[in-house]
């Protein structure tokens, strides 16, 4: 299978030491926001992510937030999400309530950094409790030309466990991503967002580096 053969040979370019895992996917997404009326803004995602490993891991959700913009280009969102997450050995589903708070945090010339803060209260199958993380990421864009032309995208992003219920993952650092792409204009409020994303899991054995072939279509409107 074509896409196979294509995130073997991605996860080979980037192999890590023996003291850890590679694993290669394809994600995709589909992404929508803007106002709904009056103050209120709509925030929405749904997503497929797929590897290439001997789990053959598979993903899908769907993720929805109300929000408003509580000061100039600072935003408040609210939501839910679904997961539902597939390997060889067991299939199981994800309920996710969350919130973010959206914001700018510098401009250099052209470069625009934003930030953004979110806590997830994940509820877990064969947990006692809701698992609650924090995540933070910084985002940079660079607009190569006046506008409508593509930009660079790239960002950081540190996950932290809260807390630790009896079945959940550990307390502290659960995972980090970075990423690099560039946004395309294809239309007017639409842009396509290939990108390459590293996610680096601690585990108690071999750390997992994930690389992933990041595919996102954007409505903006």
């Amino acid at each position: 299978m074509w896409l196979r053969r294509i995130m073997s040979i991605f996860s080979l370019l980037w192999a890590q030491p023996a003291a850890a895992e590679d694993d290669a996917l394809v994600w995709t997404s589909l992404t929508a926001n803007g106002p709904l009326g009056g103050d209120i803004l709509f925030l929405g995602d749904v997503g497929a992510r797929i590897g290439s490993g001997p789990q053959d891991f598979r993903q899908f959700l769907v993720r929805g937030a109300i929000g408003t913009e509580i000061a100039h280009h600072v935003t408040l969102h609210a939501g839910y999400a679904h997961f539902w997450t597939g390997t060889r050995q067991r299939n199981r589903g994800e309920h996710r309530t969350w919130q973010q708070l959206a914001f700018p945090v510098a401009s250099l010339g052209k470069l625009h950094l934003h930030g953004r803060s979110r806590l997830e209260q994940r509820y877990l199958p064969g947990t006692d409790a809701p698992c609650w993380r924090v995540r933070q990421q910084v985002r940079g864009e660079l607009p190569l030309g006046r506008e409508g032309r593509p930009s660079l995208l790239a960002s950081g992003e540190v996950f932290m466990n809260l807390n630790a219920p009896a079945g959940a993952p550990r307390a502290g650092l659960d995972r980090w991503r970075a990423q690099a792409g560039v946004s395309v204009p294809v239309a007017t409020g639409i842009s396509i967002q290939p990108a390459y994303l590293h996610q680096f899991i601690p585990r108690r054995g071999e750390d997992l580096h994930e690389h992933i072939l990041f595919t996102a279509l954007a409505f903006r409107w």
